[in-house]
């Protein structure tokens, strides 16, 4: 669920300046959330590069992969860049299999063959666990 806009749009988009002109569905529920969490302000920056690949036969199908998940909790402007600290280590990658309903049974036999299991992860809620154990570094 997206919105693709030039960043000065975006900015200006979130921070309720402007308006689009045929406005969908998603935008109608970000000026919502806006409005009515007032005072919102970023805490992280997440960069990551992502391939996505859909199913010819079901576009609600799609396996997608990041690799190169950096965040960081300081210079929030997207306009800087990016950088920061890894998520993952070196060559690993992040797949997610998202569909409407159950995974194909051909899909799993696939996952299970390579062992490839369900598991649980959240890239701001690991950027976020990463800057807690860093706060508390200090500790002895």
């Amino acid at each position: 669920r997206r919105i693709t806009m030039p960043l000065g749009d975006a900015m200006r988009f979130l921070n309720d300046e402007i308006d689009i002109e045929n406005p969908t569905q998603i935008s109608k529920e970000i000026k919502h959330f806006l409005r009515f969490y007032k005072n919102l302000s970023p805490m992280f920056y997440i960069s990551y590069d992502r391939s996505a690949f859909f199913f010819k036969e079901d576009r609600d199908f799609r396996i997608t992969f990041d690799k190169n998940l950096t965040w960081r909790n300081y210079d929030l402007d997207l306009t800087k860049g990016v950088y920061g600290e890894k998520l993952l280590k070196d060559g690993e990658v992040l797949m997610e299999v998202r569909v409407p309903a159950a995974i194909p049974l051909w899909m799993t036999d696939i996952l299970s063959e390579m062992k490839i299991y369900t598991r649980s992860f959240s890239k701001v809620g690991n950027a976020f666990m990463r800057l807690i154990n860093k706060d508390r570094s200090y500790i002895k």
